[in-house]
């Protein structure tokens, strides 16, 4: 694992928790407290916040690894393209699992999340991908 890698899940994992602090915690803080259904210790208060940067920095090293050994995105567009498609089949994985076996959110809260989820994970794909394909460019020789 090179240096690259572990900058773009870094650099992932610290746009995601300042993302998820914003839209979650404060764009959409009301709309997912009414639709939430709470019981008795449920939710951290406090949440453990060295968890969720940590838990962020695993996934996007997860994706800056497929990226930059399996599929070799070295710029914006093709990492957004990727990442939304990670992004989207991840969310809807997690999100379906969730509502299948707890009865801790509504259909609605749902495809919000997989929308929101989908989105973040897009441009931090890009970022990743950009993150990878910068610095010192490899010259091929005329033909």
């Amino acid at each position: 694992m090179n240096t690259k890698v572990l900058l773009a899940a870094f650099v992932g994992a610290v746009i995601s928790f300042f993302f998820g602090w914003i839209v979650y915690g404060m764009l959409l803080y009301s709309f997912m407290e009414d639709r939430t259904i709470y019981y008795e210790g449920l939710m951290k208060d406090p949440p453990v916040l060295w968890a969720i940067f940590v838990g962020g920095f695993c996934v996007y090293l997860l994706g800056a690894i497929i990226f930059d050994k399996w599929a070799n995105i070295r710029s914006f567009i093709p990492g957004l393209k990727a990442g939304l498609w990670i992004g989207l089949l991840m969310s809807l994985f997690m999100d379906l699992y969730n509502y299948a076996f707890m009865n801790l959110w509504g259909f609605d809260l749902m495809i919000v999340d997989i929308v929101i989820n989908t989105i973040m994970f897009g441009i931090i794909g890009g970022v990743i991908g950009a993150i990878l394909g910068s610095g010192k460019k490899e010259i091929l020789p005329e033909s």
